[in-house]
This record gives C-alpha cells, sequence and structure tokens, in this order.
C-alpha cells in the first residue's frame, strides 16, 4: 500500500461487532461501514515503508494481524502533466485512473 493512506481497505472475516476499530501500527484507521463479516476503514498514511500489524479492537479484546505493507513503490508520483499550459478558451477533460495492488492477507479498494 502507498504511504500516503486515503484509501479504503477492506478486512474480511467472521463476529465484526458494529463498534470495532481498526489500527495499523497504532494509528487509527477510521471505519466507514461495518458488518459482522466485513469492516472498511480509510488507511492512515504512514511516515515509511514497512510492514505492520492491523489491529481490530472490539469489545475491549483486540485482534491482530501481521503482515500488511506500506511500499514507496506504490506511492503515487506525478511525472508530468500534458498539455503544461492552453492558450484560448476550450474544454480539456483529464481522467486519472490509478490502480494499487497488493497480495498481502488483507483486500482493499
Amino acid at each position: 500500500m502507498n504511504l500516503t493512506g486515503g484509501i479504503v481497505l477492506t478486512i474480511a472475516g467472521f463476529g465484526f461487532a458494529s463498534d470495532a476499530t481498526v489500527a495499523i501500527n497504532s494509528a487509527d484507521c477510521a471505519v466507514q461501514a461495518s458488518t459482522p463479516s466485513e469492516i472498511q476503514c480509510t488507511l492512515p498514511g504512514s511516515a515509511t515503508a514497512d510492514t505492520y500489524d492491523v489491529e481490530v479492537t472490539q469489545g475491549g479484546n483486540p485482534l491482530t494481524f501481521d503482515g500488511f505493507t506500506y511500499d514507496l513503490a506504490l506511492t503515487p508520483e506525478v511525472t508530468s502533466v500534458s498539455p503544461s499550459s492552453v492558450t484560448g478558451q476550450g474544454l480539456i477533460i483529464y481522467t486519472y485512473t490509478l490502480y494499487l495492488y497488493d497480495a498481502n492477507l488483507l483486500t482493499y479498494y
């Protein structure tokens, strides 16, 4: 996962409580949606590329999963914009699509 965060992480399993919280490397992963079989949260950013624990806490009981990786190679970087300028009147529409994939234990969108 890239270092900037902001991407929705989906944690699949069973028995999740509606008040479950998620943290990655002790940083809050803000829960957006939760069902008994899935939790979606927004990833926090990370200062360093490394592998960290994901901790789901419910009812005061932490469940820890290891092996979630922030990867500098997956951090988006803009290298150019084209065209760099426009003269006169006109409408230009740009569409950017960013695909990130990581075969780790967790699935995210």
